[in-house]
Order: C-alpha cells, then sequence, then structure tokens
C-alpha cells in the first residue's frame, strides 16, 4: 500500500488502485458454487465432507454459501457459512504456497468480486462483520506475494552462500509446509553437492 502524508498505510488508496476488471460476474458464477446451503438439513453432511478437502477451495464454496443466503434474506445462515470462512482463510493466510500464486491471486479476486456484488443486500448492522471476507483476501494475496519472494531468495541464497542461507530460510516448526518443503530439497541439494565435493579433495589428496 501507499504512504498517505503521515506516513501511514492508506486504505483508499489501495481499494482506487484494486483492479477487478479482469473478473467479470460470469467468472464469479461460474466459479463460486454453494453445493449444499446453510439453509438445508443435510448441511452438516456438507461441513462434515469440508473438513476432508482443501481450505483453498472451501473458502470459495463458503463465500458461495454466503452470496446465495444473502440473496434469500437468511443472514444467520450467512453467518453459519461466513465463521467456517474464516477459520479456512487463517489457514490459507499462514500456508499458502507460492507454486499456487496465480490461482491464490484469481480466486481472492472472484471472492471480493463476489462481496462487492452483495454488499448492498447485507443488512447494515451486519455489513462490516461479512465486509471483513475482502480484507482477509487481501491479506492472503499480500502473503502469496511474500512466499513468492521468499522462495526465490533461498533458491538464490541456497546456490550462493549456505551459511547465510541456513540463517535466513533455516525453517522452524511454524513454517508453512511449502517452506519446509523446500528446505528439505535445497538442503538435501546442499548434501549432494557437498559429497561431490568432498570426493573431488579426496581424489586430489590421493
Amino acid at each position: 500500500s501507499s504512504l498517505g502524508d503521515n506516513g501511514e498505510d492508506s486504505v483508499a488508496d489501495d481499494d482506487e488502485n484494486d483492479d477487478l476488471s479482469d473478473i467479470s460476474d460470469e467468472d464469479v458464477e461460474n466459479e463460486l458454487n454453494a453445493g449444499i446451503t446453510p439453509d438445508s438439513v443435510f448441511y452438516f453432511v456438507d461441513e462434515l465432507f469440508d473438513n476432508f478437502g482443501s481450505c483453498f477451495d472451501n473458502r470459495k464454496e463458503k463465500v458461495a454459501e454466503i452470496k446465495e443466503m444473502i440473496n434469500a434474506g437468511k443472514v444467520d445462515e450467512a453467518k453459519s457459512a461466513l465463521a467456517t470462512y474464516e477459520e479456512c482463510a487463517e489457514e490459507v493466510e499462514k500456508e499458502v504456497s507460492p507454486d499456487e500464486k496465480e490461482e491464490t491471486e484469481r480466486s481472492s479476486k472472484i471472492i471480493r468480486k463476489a462481496m462487492m456484488g452483495i454488499e448492498s443486500d447485507i443488512p447494515e448492522d451486519d455489513r462490516e462483520e461479512f465486509l471483513k471476507i475482502g480484507e482477509s483476501e487481501k491479506r492472503i494475496e499480500k502473503a502469496v506475494q511474500i512466499a513468492s519472494k521468499i522462495k526465490e531468495l533461498c533458491i538464490q541464497l541456497a546456490e550462493l552462500d549456505p551459511v547465510e542461507y541456513s540463517r535466513v530460510c533455516g525453517t522452524n516448526d511454524d513454517a508453512p509446509k511449502w517452506q519446509k518443503k523446500l528446505n528439505e530439497e535445497l538442503t538435501e541439494e546442499q548434501r549432494k553437492e557437498a559429497r561431490a565435493f568432498g570426493e573431488i579433495l579426496g581424489e586430489c589428496f590421493r
């Protein structure tokens, strides 16, 4: 985000520069599928299956349910889907992989376009609660952009400076799964190179 005169992030500027022109209403309809909605007696079955699915996909399904329930005037049911969306959005923000960058950015735009389409239909007292979805999706987009930069940096460091790589890119228990996997791949490559270098040195000494 850009800086205002007072040096703080300008949210307004973010909104003005937020280009969703490449996402059509048809894209929203095609990519958001509600399936069983919270007003169905079988919704618990849908929630059960969602637990075995990907939060990356589930958050789109929950927004589709919210959209359908708001259009039907069923705000309490929409809030039920919102609660599950929030759990999934939090997980996606933490775990999103740079390998999913384009898909993540597109799905985020789809979700934000969908929420803009129903904003005026949400009762005013509840509007702020639902519009937090847009803020969550912007954080997810930033998270995947940062993850992409981290991956690029770590790959370069692994090649140029293993010591600096270990300091900057070494992972801990809280690191996302993609970063742990990348670390395993890169450190294994470093081990192979070290073994090869050791064998060459051994030949030289012999």
